[in-house]
């Protein structure tokens, strides 16, 4: 028999299930607030995530806008007799930046001539990327002060003055702001046997270095175009990417570089070189013959001092000019070009530098000035060494070997 429900149960069960729901209904409030924390007008705040850090950018190339065809050569190889036979076509057009001295035989070009030929185009790309990033020049500036202390010169003042005037304008540089910046003045001029790029890298930090030169080449030498000649070509000493400390086995687009190589007629080059800087003296006293003199004796007289000097020539050379570089150089030997005059060398040389056809239609008149800078240099030799003497300079391995 079922038992019997009183009244006072029935209560007591619906108060239990009451105090259940209340119980479920404050526990799931509590979990809610535990959980999502209540808010007000007053605490609202908008959760912005954070900006992720950009990686820094890996570079893996260095390129030109416009082909860039140098003319790299130690002093003493007629460096600038080359470059003035690149410009041959030109010479009319830039009197006073291409000069000769007949007294010495010497023909000079403005390092900077490059530069003076850079076109509008150029120059409006190179005031878009300073204008973007004033402070990539300003770095810049400050590196060549630096340098300039740690070199104890001020020779490059007036560099720093027309980057000053530059920066002041910056943000709305326009190409009439853009006083050309004779880059290549600086780049020839900065190392010399006192100051190698070895302690620039070394007293200027390879962080420092490595931001400068990138700046240079971004800002400038990436836009650079001249015009009336079909490659930009800077005449120099050390190639570009040497001297822009650019990293071993990374590509450069759009460069090359031609070089004059001394190799076995080094002795020749240098004793040339010398002679011309003693004649340039306005008196010439007996000390300075006797120096002159002095070297070429102790080479013709001993085959072993004349080929120690060949060798470490020929090795500094190389290294200097960088001329095994398959990448980038091409070499034009001083014996093939100047010694031998050499008429198919010269039209190669003609079309590396984009001028075949003017070569062929002009090839007298370009020989026969090659013809007449060699006559002249002998010439200017006999004043103090024999003819004997000259043959062996210009072919000194014959008679290292033996054969007289």
């Amino acid at each position: 028999m079922a038992k019997k429900t009183t009244k006072s149960e029935v209560v007591e069960e619906e108060i239990i299930e009451t105090t259940e729901e209340e119980i479920l209904v404050e526990n799931r409030a509590i979990l809610t607030d535990a959980v999502a924390p209540e808010t007000t007008e007053e605490s609202v705040e908008e959760t912005v995530d954070p900006e992720p850090i950009p990686e820094p950018e890996v570079r893996h190339s260095f390129s030109f806008k416009h082909p860039k065809r140098d003319l790299v050569f130690i002093p003493g190889t007629g460096g600038n007799f080359f470059a003035t036979m690149i410009y041959h076509k030109m010479q009319h057009q830039y009197v006073g930046n291409m000069e000769y001295n007949p007294k010495i035989n010497e023909y000079s070009v403005s390092q900077n001539m490059s530069q003076l030929l850079i076109n509008g185009d150029s120059r409006n790309n190179v005031c878009g990327a300073i204008r973007s990033i004033p402070l990539r020049l300003e770095r810049m500036r400050d590196y060549i002060v630096k340098l300039q202390e740690v070199r104890n010169t001020n020779e490059f003042d007036w560099m720093v003055d027309d980057m000053n005037t530059i920066l002041s304008v910056a943000h709305r540089l326009t190409v009439n702001d853009l006083h050309y910046i004779a880059f290549s003045d600086f780049l020839i001029s900065k190392n010399n046997d006192n100051f190698t790029l070895q302690q620039e890298l070394e007293v200027m930090g390879p962080n420092n270095v490595g931001e400068f030169y990138d700046n240079l080449h971004d800002l400038f030498y990436h836009h650079l175009n001249a015009h009336s000649f079909p490659y930009m070509t800077d005449i120099c000493h050390v190639p570009y990417h040497v001297n822009t400390f650019k990293p071993k086995g990374m590509p450069i687009t759009n460069y090359s570089y031609g070089v004059i190589v001394a190799h076995e007629q080094i002795l020749y080059t240098t004793t040339l070189m010398k002679t011309k800087h003693l004649l340039r003296k306005k008196s010439i006293k007996d000390d300075d013959v006797s120096t002159i003199r002095g070297f070429i004796e102790k080479h013709l007289n001993s085959e072993f001092a004349a080929y120690e000097f060949i060798n470490e020539g020929i090795i500094q050379e190389m290294y200097t000019t960088n001329a095994a570089n398959k990448n980038y150089a091409t070499l034009f030997f001083y014996r093939d070009m100047i010694i031998e005059q050499n008429e198919d060398y010269w039209a190669k040389f003609y079309e590396f530098y984009g001028f075949k056809e003017y070569f062929w239609l002009n090839k007298s008149l370009i020989m026969d000035t090659v013809a007449e800078y060699h006559q002249k240099n002998i010439e200017l030799m006999l004043n103090f060494c024999t003819k004997r003497e000259i043959e062996f300079m210009i072919d000194p391995m014959k008679r290292i070997r033996g054969l007289k």
